[in-house]
């Protein structure tokens, strides 16, 4: 089963305290997908990468079994982009990317890899299985995984304006 709920919230900070927290995307957003039975273009993960020949639909991306809003045929792996706008970095102390996922992928901001999870390979290919199994968590009444960005890191990651948010999922 391929599925994914992706978080990347932020913490707006106001006069060094947190003011509060704001989603940039969701798990039910409206996501571009490629399924994996053939390699995605070279630069998919690339915020300038033309999307708009794939597929579309609202996440999680999976097989079917009544957590998903966009099923798919069963396949080794599966390419998803989103875009989402930030309108001003100085304001965002920390991002965090909460991930969940059968049963490994990795997350790339505007092109740069910046979470990763069961996998190797630089990059994963296409018709490559996840090293182990990891079942989703939040429909096990869990949490799921957080991967934290810095300060420092939003600032080599994201832009102001327009950014894309590009996972690529494998199954085991």
């Amino acid at each position: 089963m391929v599925f994914i709920l992706l978080h990347l919230s932020f913490i707006l900070v106001a006069q060094q305290t947190i003011h509060h927290w704001e989603m940039a995307v969701k798990a039910n957003h409206s996501w571009r997908y490629h399924i994996g039975t053939t390699a995605p273009p070279g630069q998919w993960s690339d915020k300038e990468f033309d999307d708009s020949g794939w597929n579309e639909g609202p996440g999680g991306i999976g097989y079917g079994d009544d957590d998903d809003g966009t099923v798919i045929t069963q396949t080794p792996s599966v390419f998803l982009r989103i875009k989402f706008t930030i309108h001003d970095l100085t304001q965002i102390e920390e991002a965090q990317l909460l991930a969940d996922y059968d049963d490994a992928f990795v997350a790339y901001l505007n092109g740069t890899e910046v979470a990763r999870s069961g996998i190797a390979g630089n990059p994963p290919g296409h018709d490559q299985f996840a090293e182990t199994t990891h079942e989703a968590s939040l429909h096990q009444g869990l949490y799921p995984d957080i991967f934290t960005l810095t300060k420092d890191e939003i600032a080599q990651f994201l832009v102001e304006g327009e950014n894309t948010m590009a996972v690529q999922v494998h199954n085991a």
